[in-house]
């Protein structure tokens, strides 16, 4: 019996050192918790102060803007020069007779993710509305995106690829805010009214066929060597004679030869007549 109580106490005297120690080791725990403090400190991304404006107007003549829409893309240079498309489309903007102006900025701004110079262009989608003539121009410009110390992206410059020739496109800074202005012009004609087909022209009547001419007859056939058959006197005489260049009327002179000869005569026979 002695061992037995022996066996028991001890086993008593386990479990209660056991939970004293089991209760301290809580309590320091709880304690330690309190001590125990976890602070939570957030990251600050950099402000990027990319303060520019992409704006539009659409200007539309010749008529009254009705129902008419009329859209706008914004490309962008591709970063690889190896790339099969050179400019990507990144942006679109649609405008109508109760808004006729447009705002890119939000798109522009998506595409200047890190420091380096960024080419875009901004022209107007050519559509099809019978009589309309689209603006075909396209306005190009640069934006030079530079990063701080604290790895904050900002505008260090923006400005156009050419000069424009009028003010229809302009790049302006004020206050450090860069703004990238476009206007565009379509002008509308109405198309002329299809004239009346002409009446087709009625055919001519053929005309009558010629009557066949007689045929003519055969000339005379000169002879071979000196024969003469067939030609007359007078012309062989006319060929015989020879030609001059004297034009002349010869047989006045032949008169007046006849005539002096008579004369000679006339006086040689009146001398005569004298002397005898």
């Amino acid at each position: 019996m002695n061992k037995k109580y022996k066996i028991t106490a001890l086993l008593l005297t386990l479990v209660l050192m056991f939970g004293v120690s089991a209760q301290a080791t809580i309590a320091y725990l709880t304690d330690r918790t309190d001590e125990i403090k976890n602070t939570f400190v957030p990251v600050k991304s950099p402000a990027h102060q990319l303060d520019i404006e992409l704006v539009g107007e659409k200007v539309f003549e010749g008529k009254t803007w009705e129902d008419e829409v009329f859209s706008f893309k914004l490309l962008k240079e591709a970063d690889d020069p190896a790339q099969e498309e050179q400019w990507i489309q990144v942006g679109t903007a649609d405008v109508d007779k109760d808004n006729s102006s447009f705002d890119m900025s939000g798109q522009l701004k998506q595409q200047l993710t890190d420091e380096g110079t960024y080419r875009f262009g901004i022209s107007e989608v050519q559509g099809s509305i019978k009589g309309v003539e689209y603006d075909k121009r396209e306005y190009g410009f640069a934006v030079i995106v530079s990063k701080a110390q604290d790895g904050a992206l900002h505008i260090e410059s923006v400005y156009p690829e050419y000069e424009a020739e009028d003010d229809e496109f302009a790049v302006t800074s004020l206050d450090g805010v860069y703004t990238v202005k476009a206007e565009f012009v379509n002008i509308y004609e109405e198309e002329p009214s299809d004239p009346s087909q002409p009446s087709e022209p009625t055919d001519p009547s053929e005309p009558s066929q010629p009557t066949d001419p007689s045929e003519p007859t055969d000339p005379t056939k000169p002879g071979d060597g000196d024969s003469t058959e067939g030609t007359s006197s007078t012309d062989r005489d006319s060929d015989d004679a020879s030609k001059t260049g004297d034009e002349m009327n010869i047989a006045l002179w032949i008169a007046l030869m006849i005539a002096s000869g008579t004369m000679i005569v006339v006086v040689l026979i009146d001398r005569r007549r004298r002397r005898a």
